[in-house]
């Protein structure tokens, strides 16, 4: 959610964190918890700050890398 606010994908980033996760709670009938208390953790982490995402971006491109060598698999 953060990310994607701060890429100003929602409302030319007038949304703020609180009617994102509001929105992703109800479309994804989850509870996020405490996402501020959630980010202030990930904000202090000594290691990779954005492990998930760097997971989500490896994870996509070794997709893309496998419908390049077998097209017909991804359709």
């Amino acid at each position: 959610m953060y990310a994607l606010q701060s890429l100003v994908v929602f409302n030319n980033g007038a949304a703020d964190i609180k009617l994102l996760a509001t929105y992703f709670e109800r479309i994804f009938t989850v509870d996020l918890g405490n996402y501020y208390r959630i980010f202030q953790e990930i904000r202090i982490r000594k290691g990779n700050r954005t492990a998930f995402l760097k997971s989500l971006i490896e994870r996509l491109t070794q997709r893309m890398d496998d419908a390049d060598e077998n097209p017909k698999q991804y359709l």
